[in-house]
């Protein structure tokens, strides 16, 4: 039996490159902004500072590279280790 269901004549467009890149920033502006509008509530003292969610994930994911790239020196095998 044949599948009579329309399809849509225009093929998704896989977003890569610079498109994904201006969209995942327009995205990150935008909820940098919308933090001007929600009421915050210290726990902490720093924790209720413009944009503390975005600039404190950035500094763990830097710090968190950081911590990789140490890890994996400490752990990487002397060159040649495995040739025959």
């Amino acid at each position: 039996m044949r599948d009579t269901r329309k399809t849509s004549a225009v093929p998704l467009k896989i977003l890569a490159g610079k498109d994904l890149r201006k969209i995942g920033l327009a995205v990150l502006v935008v909820l940098v902004l919308l933090d001007l509008v929600v009421t915050h509530y210290r726990h902490f003292g720093v924790d209720g500072t413009f944009g503390f969610a975005a600039w404190f994930g950035a500094l763990a994911c830097f710090c968190l590279i950081l911590l990789a790239l140490a890890v994996g020196s400490l752990l990487r095998a002397p060159e040649g280790t495995y040739d025959d």
